[in-house]
């Protein structure tokens, strides 16, 4: 094929590339679909029973705070480094409320212990809920990564599991009660871990965008 050809044909017969939006304006399309999604999960199971009393504790603000942010923080990051030319340094950004979650949870483990009301347990009803809604949520956010057809695809695959399982945790934490925090620590901490490494996993090939 000549020259002139093959420019005819690219002026010509290729479809126009549309422009992506603004990182931010991407991110919270998704952070607005996936809240009305947990919305209505919410809904459907309505308040945790002692929701009035807890909503009272500081801590239990704290916690539920926290993790809020680290999925909101984590969907930002990862929408940002889609871009090429974003500072390497916002994957880091959804580690300090993170560790603030733990810090807190880690603090309620105390206060139970000294309480003497301490034990723990595996809720496999948290890790159901949270999978699947974590699961159904995070994919569409690949989806929509992938249209950028980023270079550094493990961190924002990282990012999306760990910004879906966040808030994920956080609904959960609005229609479920616990006993103690200890549960909260092993069940809501593991199907985090185990939903954002498996977003890790098969996250990569999920953002390889064929052009």
């Amino acid at each position: 094929m000549d020259s002139a050809r093959l420019i005819d044909l690219l002026s010509t017969e290729l479809p126009p590339v549309r422009r992506l939006r603004p990182p931010g304006v991407r991110a919270l399309g998704w952070l607005s679909v996936t809240g009305l999604f947990l919305g209505l999960i919410i809904w459907a199971n309505g308040l945790r029973p002692d929701f009035d009393t807890m909503a009272a504790q500081p801590r239990f603000l704290g916690e539920t705070a926290a993790i809020l942010l680290t999925g909101i923080t984590a969907a930002l990051a990862a929408f940002k480094l889609s871009i090429p030319g974003a500072a390497p340094a916002l994957r880091y950004l959804p580690l300090l409320p993170l560790a603030a979650w733990l810090l807190l949870i880690g603090k309620g483990c105390l206060d139970d212990a000294n309480a003497g009301t301490l034990y723990w347990g595996i809720s496999t009803h948290c890790l159901q809920q949270i999978g699947w809604t974590g699961l159904v949520s995070g994919v569409p956010m690949l989806l929509m990564l992938r249209r950028a057809a980023p270079f550094e695809r493990l961190p924002l695959a990282l990012l999306a599991g760990l910004a879906s399982a966040s808030l994920a945790a956080f609904a959960m934490s609005l229609y479920h009660s616990y006993d103690t925090s200890l549960i909260v620590l092993v069940s809501h901490g593991l199907i985090m871990a185990l939903l954002t490494l498996g977003f890790g996993l098969i996250g990569p090939a999920v953002l390889r965008r064929r052009i």
